[in-house]
């Protein structure tokens, strides 16, 4: 099972660096939409395994929000000078919003269960939680500035956030975890995987210094929005976690041999692009 979560591993990094740096605008905002279809017809498994029309008309009605926020900038550019378009920011914000409730249905797991165990509570959640990532990544790499790509580094440096904690808390937490974080949601993870992956995940921030110079400016938001990225990654594993506990399943899909579904490999980006690109608003243009 390792070589295979290897094997597709190295398949998958190129092709997301290659979307990242070579497509144009108009065909990255196609992956993105098509990721976050993807992604909703899965979210139908935590839903009480929803039958496949009723998922298609949840991935299309996700999509057709994602393009009714789209709509007032069709040319590509969701900034008006540096200034995000407001659908763009609202959904940001409530991102927050339901990530600051998201935390507190964890940290009490599972006693509020009776909250959102229903199959439109749970429409609602994976609206909060897929809507407002796919907005950021689309966001992000269009960020204007007088710096070269200025929009791809940025969302480069968000999802290498995400992989440095990923990556750090697996290392630490496997040679060094003893203490669990939330046994009750994800028996695996540990307080020091935790702080390991906040230790690598620093690397990133030290670098997006170097690379940004702007950034110190502002250097308060800067390091918060960065560490509250990385932390709200943690949170967005925990609650795919929490759901997939709920719904008895181990993975959202099969599409990714190894690795489970979209959804899978995306939980911790959905929390961690929309927190940083929020602070990038503030810090970065």
């Amino acid at each position: 099972m390792l070589k295979l979560r290897i094997l597709t591993a190295l398949v998958l990094l190129p092709v997301a660096l290659a979307a990242i740096f070579l497509l144009s605008d108009t065909a990255f905002e196609v992956v993105i939409c098509g990721l976050l279809m993807l992604s909703a017809w899965e979210w139908g498994t935590l839903m009480g395994g929803l039958k496949r029309r009723l998922r298609t008309i949840y991935g299309v009605v996700s999509i057709a929000i994602v393009a009714a926020v789209m709509a007032p900038s069709l040319s590509g550019n969701h900034w008006q000078g540096a200034q995000l378009t407001d659908w763009f920011v609202i959904a940001l914000w409530a991102a927050m919003g339901w990530w600051s409730i998201a935390l507190a249905l964890v940290l009490i797991y599972p006693s509020a269960q009776p909250l959102w165990r229903s199959w439109p509570a749970k429409a609602l959640i994976g609206w909060l939680t897929l809507i407002p990532w796919g907005l950021a990544m689309i966001a992000l790499r269009s960020i204007p500035s007088e710096q070269a790509h200025a929009g791809i580094a940025l969302l480069l440096m968000s999802l290498l956030l995400v992989w440095a904690a990923d990556t750090g808390g697996y290392m630490f937490g496997k040679r060094f975890g003893k203490t669990k974080l939330l046994p009750k949601v994800s028996p695996g993870k540990t307080v020091e995987g935790l702080l390991g992956g906040l230790a690598l995940a620093s690397l990133i921030v030290v670098g997006g210094l170097w690379y940004f110079p702007a950034a110190s400016d502002n250097l308060a938001i800067y390091l918060l929005f960065c560490y509250l990225s990385v932390i709200a990654g943690v949170l967005g594993d925990l609650v795919e976690s929490m759901l997939k506990r709920d719904a008895g399943i181990k993975d959202s899909g099969k599409i990714l041999p190894g690795h489970g579904g979209i959804l899978d490999r995306v939980d911790s980006l959905t929390a961690a692009v929309p927190v940083f690109t929020l602070g990038a608003i503030y810090w970065a243009v």
